[in-house]
C-alpha cells in the first residue's frame, strides 16, 4: 500500500490529525499547514511550553523516520524554528547520528526505531522527548511476548538528561489532547464559529 497516497486521501477540511501537512514538506519555510498542526508535533511544543522550557536560542535535534510519510519531524522542526531554536533534522539512517545528537540541548525523537538513541549519546542537561511507540519482542518468561518501547533506550542510565519523557506514555497523552483540540478547531471552522 502507498501510505502517503492513503494519508493524502483525507480531505483537508476533515484532517484533524494534520496528515495533509505531508503535501507541504517540499515547500520552503514558512509553509502553511493546510488544515491543522499535526497532533504529535503540536503536543511536543505544548509539552515544552507547559514545562517552562526555553526554546529560543537552543540547539534542537529532531530525528525523523526517513520516510515519505514522516509527519512529526518536519512539523516539529518548523514549529521549533518559529520559536527561535536552531534546528537540525536527521533521520534514523543519518551518518554520525550520535555526534549530532550529542550537540542537542533539546532532542525530539520520532524515528520509529526501538532503542535507537543510547544514553551515552546524550550530553548532560539535555531535554529528551521520545515520541517512539515501537513493538519489541519481550524476553522469555516475561508473560507477554511483545511490549511497546520508545526510540530512546531507557534501560541505560540517564542521570545526566535534564528531563526525559518515558515512551510510550507522555507524548501519546499530549497527542490525544491536541487531537481533541484540533477536532474542536475544525468543527468551529466548519460551522463558521471562529
Amino acid at each position: 500500500m502507498d501510505k502517503a497516497k492513503i494519508l493524502n486521501a483525507v480531505g483537508v477540511e476533515k484532517d484533524v490529525d494534520g496528515f495533509s501537512s505531508i503535501k507541504t514538506r517540499d515547500q520552503e519555510p514558512p509553509f502553511l499547514f493546510p488544515s491543522v498542526i499535526p497532533c504529535t508535533a503540536r503536543g511536543c511544543i505544548r509539552l515544552l511550553h507547559e514545562s517552562d522550557i526555553r526554546i529560543k536560542g537552543t540547539s534542537v535535534v529532531v530525528i525523523g523516520n526517513g520516510t515519505d510519510t514522516d509527519i512529526v519531524a518536519p512539523a516539529a522542526a518548523y514549529l521549533l524554528q518559529r520559536h527561535g531554536a536552531k534546528v537540525t533534522v536527521v533521520h534514523r539512517g543519518t551518518e554520525n547520528l550520535k555526534e549530532i545528537i550529542r550537540q542537542a540541548d533539546i532532542l525530539i525523537s520520532a524515528a520509529e526505531r526501538a532503542y535507537l538513541v543510547r544514553a551515552r549519546w546524550i550530553k548532560p542537561g539535555t531535554i529528551v522527548i521520545d515520541t517512539g511507540n515501537n513493538i519489541m519482542k519481550s524476553p522469555l518468561g516475561s508473560g507477554s511476548s511483545y511490549r511497546f518501547v520508545g526510540d530512546v533506550c531507557y534501560e541505560e542510565p540517564y542521570e545526566w538528561a535534564s528531563v526525559i519523557t518515558p515512551a510510550p506514555g507522555v507524548v501519546e497523552s499530549m497527542t490525544t489532547a491536541m487531537l481533541l483540540s484540533n477536532t474542536l478547531l475544525m468543527a468551529k471552522r466548519a460551522l463558521n464559529f471562529e
